[in-house]
């Protein structure tokens, strides 16, 4: 099946629809009944399952040929990524990225939705209701919010970046107890934030400059990832093995620049910088 002729910007309206009738009346009243934990500190809300099914119904109208796969949908059958490379056309999505800041009164969540073309992200969206930001990116086109191009700044040294560090993922223990200590120092500041969607966009926009993640799920940085690559910045596992779009990512390094990148694995993994 060859790529439908599709702009990302037919996206954003849809999105805002969605957000306004479905998260927006929520943010902030949800009830305990509209809330549960799948796991312990992993909370899952009403508007995630209704926003899913809305863009479940959505997408495939607007791609002929498309499939969706939702986080929601593979909490419940997770053989579906497995399936997704059996499929031309996917949508990976997001329904409500930063569930548990939604469900807890903070503003850093959106809603995310990436087009996948033979196991590659081509076309993705991100929007932020409470901003009401769009922020959208093309294969080779460009990372937009609304008609602005986004462009990060590679020019940034250690004592100016703001990001994020999982350090979970740093197997040399004394490492890891060091760069606890010295990340505070070195870096201007490190807070996660717990939204990648919003980790990313800030990365277009000079706010955050890096992020080292544990685990995300395909869901998390298909979006974002694609954004924050025509933006010019770059996303890759930090031992430098190969991304597939329905896996899950482990060790995932994100950063403005390709330069800055590198300094930062080599910073984290104990090596000469």
């Amino acid at each position: 099946m060859a790529m439908p002729e599709f702009s990302a910007d037919r996206l954003g309206p849809h999105l805002r629809q969605l957000a306004e009738e479905i998260m927006l009346p929520k943010f902030k009243t949800l009830s305990d009944e509209e809330k549960r934990q799948k796991t312990p500190g992993d909370y899952v809300t009403v508007v995630d399952i209704e926003m899913e099914k809305r863009l479940d119904a959505l997408l495939p109208k607007l791609v002929e040929g498309s499939v969706v796969i939702g986080e929601e949908a593979v909490s419940t059958n997770p053989k579906l990524l497995k399936e997704a490379y059996k499929e031309d056309l996917v949508w990976l999505v997001d329904p409500l990225d930063g569930t548990n800041n939604f469900a807890n009164g903070d503003e850093n969540f959106c809603v995310m939705v990436a087009l996948h073309y033979k196991g590659e992200a081509v076309i993705s969206c991100i929007y932020d209701p409470l901003k009401k930001k769009t922020v959208t990116a093309e294969k080779g086109q460009g990372a937009y919010r609304e008609s602005h191009k986004l462009t990060c700044n590679p020019n940034v040294s250690f004592d100016q970046m703001t990001g994020q560090i999982n350090f979970r993922i740093i197997q040399d223990v004394s490492h890891r107890e060091y760069l606890k200590k010295d990340s505070q120092k070195r870096f201007k500041n490190v807070k996660r934030l717990g939204c990648a969607g919003q980790d990313f966009i800030m990365h277009t926009e000079d706010v955050r400059h890096f992020s080292l993640y544990s685990r995300l799920a395909p869901w998390d940085f298909a979006a974002g990832g694609l954004i924050l690559k025509e933006a010019g910045g770059k996303l890759a596992k930090i031992d430098d093995s190969e991304m597939h779009a329905f896996e899950y990512a482990h060790g995932l390094l994100t950063s403005v620049h390709e330069n800055n990148w590198v300094d930062l694995r080599n910073y984290f993994l104990n090596q000469k910088i």
